[in-house]
């Protein structure tokens, strides 16, 4: 696999976020780049053409293409015995709560693609 920063995102197997700075530099590891490091300060990294930090081993520190967030609001009628549904908008949910609603929650929620499902985080 050649990575593909033209069309794809990238971060370090371990979930760090990565910026890259160039993927012509010449030798085993062309790929120039930093990763952030758990206290926050950009570390400076290279690379080989498909992703790895050390040729011919899987390695925490190897480039992977970044899974797409997205997000979305809605709103959540609440009623007693922790019976909810969930509405597009405000407007949904109010026209069809029940006489027994006890709240209507705004939620914003972001999430990763496959995130919840079988084989997802």
């Amino acid at each position: 696999m050649k990575l593909d920063f033209k069309n794809k995102t990238y971060t370090l197997r371990d979930g760090s976020e990565y910026r890259n700075y160039c993927d012509d530099a010449g030798g085993k590891y062309p790929v120039q780049g930093a990763y952030k490091s758990q206290d926050g300060v950009w570390v400076q990294s290279a690379h080989t053409l498909d992703g790895k930090f050390i040729v011919d081993d899987d390695h925490d520190k190897d480039l992977i293409e970044a899974k797409k967030t997205h997000t979305v609001t809605f709103w959540v009628n609440c009623y007693l015995e922790n019976s909810v549904t969930a509405w597009k908008s405000r407007q949904d949910a109010d026209k069809f709560a029940a006489p027994w609603r006890i709240s209507c929650l705004e939620i914003t929620r972001t999430f990763t693609e496959g995130e919840g499902l079988e084989g997802g985080e």
